[in-house]
């Protein structure tokens, strides 16, 4: 067990990041299942690296991003994700803060909502990856009311040079 674990920390990811277009899809209020809807995500994760000596078992990157479900709820933000390599997989936990507006969704209790979550992906040889996410989404007990909310987010995640043929 243990070669096997070594093996994948020194198995070669991608030679050199480059700026991620991750495009998802899932569910949202998964626990508490009240006011559940579909989510599509939309974020940009560029190629700056703010730690770059962690490179490249480890990279903290910015991220900006929108989701929307389908009961308008829509929330816009950004914050920084750690992105553990481990050859072909990446396990990177986030956090960001952002706007939220309501629809019909859940009431979260504030218009400033932040964002934690996690994702495991697996990378190919061309940058891109898949990934499967979990977050939760709350505004921190800032707002008397804080129920929070979680979601599962399945997501395609591509080098935006390659949809310019770089």
């Amino acid at each position: 067990m243990r070669k096997l674990a070594l093996a994948l920390l020194i198995l070669p990811g991608p030679a050199m990041a480059q700026d991620l277009l991750s495009i998802g899809v899932g569910g949202t209020d998964i626990v508490r299942n009240t006011k559940s809807a579909a989510e599509v995500r939309l974020e940009y994760r560029p190629a700056l690296s703010i730690l770059p000596f962690m490179e490249p078992y480890a990279a903290l990157r910015p991220w900006v991003g929108v989701e929307a479900t389908t009961r308008g709820s829509v929330w816009a933000g950004g914050g920084v994700l750690l992105d553990l390599n481990f050859g072909r997989f990446a396990f990177v936990p986030q956090v960001g803060v952002g706007g939220y507006e309501r629809g019909s969704g859940r009431n979260l209790g504030s218009a400033l909502e932040f964002r934690t979550g996690v994702e495991v992906a697996y990378k190919f040889a061309d940058q891109s990856r898949v990934a499967l996410g979990f977050s939760h989404m709350s505004n921190a007990g800032i707002a008397k009311r804080n129920p929070g909310t979680e979601a599962v987010v399945f997501s395609y995640q591509l080098p935006i040079g390659s949809l310019f043929g770089r």
